[in-house]
């Protein structure tokens, strides 16, 4: 049952009618659904020309709401003053197909008095009445969310729902005329993918500040222009569980007669908690759909490690945002400026490189100010603070402490109460006082919120915070708020700080990290065996930046007889992937087979561990394969050889040889 109190203007409705043609469309993004406000001179709140599979029409659509309270006979006199109008507008405008849409109850009869006032202005002429609207509002779930059910509860939404109106802003702000040749190539590649019928997962991960939100913004316009006909749904992670929203808001839109062709976008797929559940979902739903991940670069060897785990390597295409082009940036300087040539624009863009400082950069240009990397940094931590004390000023609350644990754990659920319980207990308040003030900075647009989830804005905000404020703090109080947080948010905290490794020196992370081995190395005896799961799921994300000591680690853990490969298997993954010395890898490899038991995952077994370490498809051949060979070499003259590494490796290396068509010296191409 509908509640149709919820619809009670004449915008509501508008956009309510603007968006059901919308999802009725055969592309999501078919239709145009024009602002209300555009109705008033021209006679287009809706528009699209194309094929309409739902009357089975083709040609130019024009859609008109109109709100009325009354019903029936008292709405007649106004539904056929509207209908003139209207028709007279449509035949100037050449119009097609013209549809009416009414929020009043009528009859039959009432219908075909307003229909037969068409002489000849459209090809066809109809009427849109409240209850020919409710059947097809029932069939699509996000609607009667979204307009009958507040607050919306929908995993799914369009992509025009997905982005808020700041982001909007800001986006068309510095849209660079004829695009960017970087963003517009992925979208490109994106194009290929979705034609393409062996691939399922598109992942396309990139450095902070390098267009991922841009191009997730514009890749839905180019569908519109190659004429694709799938649905393009985006996914607000956190909002409900995967399982119970496809089945809901998406199989329930399907039936024996209608099926439909998905395209699932969901962003940041590296931070969110279920992402293995949902790649899971979707591509063994039964359902015609596709997904596309975007990420940050530094997630990118997590994101690997789902994909591998639920066998989908082959199912998936990866890409990446690559470093703009001096011109690009040059470009993008002039359009933020509103200049046709900026003065020392060739020496801006190679000292800075990085595209969201040329916008920063562009900014202080245009109201003629220093524009120095460090000035802008400064601007960045200055901005920040002042506009988050601005939105709490009422509050006693210490902001740069809190903006520096918002900036640490980013993104945050504010319906994750673990994580919202820290946070109050950190700050000395309650919990229902810490989401209140999250709800402040959003409104105040130092967060976005995207569902329940809320993150800086622009995500390269935080980032500079982090970097700024944790390069200041002292040695003790670093340390002290990543303990804190560490058990709880590990995958968020490295993969925040792994960001700012490209604008700034973390080397200050090191020793906090060899201080935590070293602490779980001594305490060691006192763990059990959930504790010791805990460390090493830890130990997974700080390997990579101090291999020697995570390595010195897992020798003492190999030694207990509790532990099993499924234990240890990911953070030797992750130092495989790592500039760990092949022959630290090849050892520890050896001493797994020989002291561990065996666990339940194949992709953890030793085995599988050594195929991992000499794959043409992960490994460079020269840094990584040729020195393991050479080990196998030299373990087969000695004493004590590596039969069964030896015998897998070589294996792996010759099979993976066969599944490239072209072969040269210390490089292999993929046929």
């Amino acid at each position: 049952m509908l509640d149709w109190t919820k619809i009670d203007n004449e915008k509501t409705f508008q956009n309510l009618v603007n968006h059901l043609f919308y999802l009725e469309c055969p592309s999501i993004f078919g239709f145009i659904p024009f602002s209300p406000y555009i109705g008033k001179d021209g006679g287009w709140d809706g528009k699209y020309r194309g094929y309409y599979p739902k009357e089975k029409l083709k040609g130019l659509f024009c859609i008109q709401a109109k709100y009325t309270k009354h019903n029936l006979g008292k709405a007649m006199p106004s539904l056929i003053r509207w209908a003139k109008e209207e028709l007279e507008k449509a035949k100037r405008n050449k119009v097609d197909h013209l549809r009416l849409a009414t929020f009043a109850e009528l009859r039959e009869e009432h219908i075909a008095k307003i229909e037969v006032l068409n002489k000849g202005y459209v090809k066809t002429f109809r009427i849109w009445h409240r209850q020919n609207l409710k059947m097809r509002i029932e069939a699509e779930p996000f609607l009667r969310s979204y307009y009958f059910e507040k607050p919306t509860v929908c995993l799914f939404v369009p992509p025009i729902i997905y982005f808020d109106e700041r982001v909007k802003k800001y986006l068309n702000e510095i849209d660079v005329p004829g695009g960017i040749k970087s963003i517009e190539d992925r979208i490109n590649e994106v194009i290929s993918f979705i034609n393409n019928p062996d691939k399922q997962i598109f992942i396309l991960h990139a450095l902070g500040g390098f267009g991922k939100t841009h191009f997730l913004w514009r890749f839905p316009k180019k569908v519109i222009e190659v004429g694709l006909d799938r649905e393009i749904w985006f996914i607000r992670d956190g909002v409900r569980n995967i399982h119970d929203a496809i089945q809901d808001e998406i199989g329930a839109r399907e039936s024996s007669i209608k099926k439909h062709k998905y395209i699932f976008v969901l962003d940041d797929a590296d931070r969110a908690d279920d992402i293995k559940e949902i790649l899971s979902c979707i591509t063994n739903s039964g359902i015609d759909a596709k997904i596309i991940l975007t990420l940050r670069t530094s997630g990118l060897g997590y994101l690997k490690e789902i994909i591998d785990d639920i066998r989908c390597r082959r199912l998936t295409t990866f890409t990446t945002i690559p470093q703009w082009s001096d011109d690009e940036l040059k470009r993008l300087l002039r359009t933020v400026t509103q200049k046709n040539q900026v003065k020392d624009e060739d020496e801006i863009v190679k000292v800075c490189p990085n595209p969201f400082f040329i916008v920063m950069i562009g900014l202080f240009i245009k109201g003629q100010r220093d524009y120095s990397f460090q000035n802008i940094k400064e601007y960045i931590l200055e901005s920040l603070l002042r506009d988050a004390r601005k939105s709490l000023s009422k509050e006693t609350i210490d902001v740069e402490e809190l903006l520096l644990h918002l900036a640490l754990i980013t993104p945050i659920n504010i319906s994750d109460e673990v994580t919202i319980t820290k946070l109050a207990q950190k700050l000395n308040i309650d919990t229902q006082k810490v989401k209140k003030i999250l709800k402040q900075l959003e409104k105040a647009g130092v967060l976005r919120a995207i569902g329940p989830i809320f993150r800086f804005i622009p995500d390269m905000m935080g980032d500079i915070y982090l970097l700024e404020t944790m390069r200041k703090l002292d040695d003790d109080s670093r340390r002290q708020i990543f303990q804190y947080w560490l058990n709880s948010h590990s995958k968020q905290i490295f993969c925040n700080l792994g960001t700012t490794l490209h604008y700034g020196d973390i080397e200050w992370l090191i020793p906090i990290a060899k201080d935590l081995i070293s602490e779980w190395i001594n305490n060691v005896s006192k763990y059990d065996i959930y504790e010791k799961r805990r460390i090493l799921d830890n130990l997974k994300e700080i390997c990579s930046l101090v291999p020697e000591d995570a390595i010195d680690m897992l020798w003492v853990f190999i030694s207990m007889s509790d532990l099993t490969t499924d234990d240890f298997g990911s953070v030797i993954l992750k130092l495989i992937r790592s500039n760990c010395g092949r022959d630290k890898i090849v050892e520890l490899i050896e001493r797994v087979r020989d002291k561990v038991k065996v666990g339940m995952y194949d992709n953890y077994k030793p085995n599988t561990l050594v195929r991992e370490a000499v794959s043409p498809l992960y490994n460079s051949i020269e840094k990584k394969i040729i020195p393991i060979l050479d080990i196998i070499e030299t373990s087969l003259k000695g004493t004590k050889p590596i039969i069964e590494f030896s015998r897998v490796a070589l294996q792996e290396i010759l099979a993976s040889a066969h599944e490239y068509r072209r072969s040269t010296y210390k490089k292999m191409e993929l046929g």
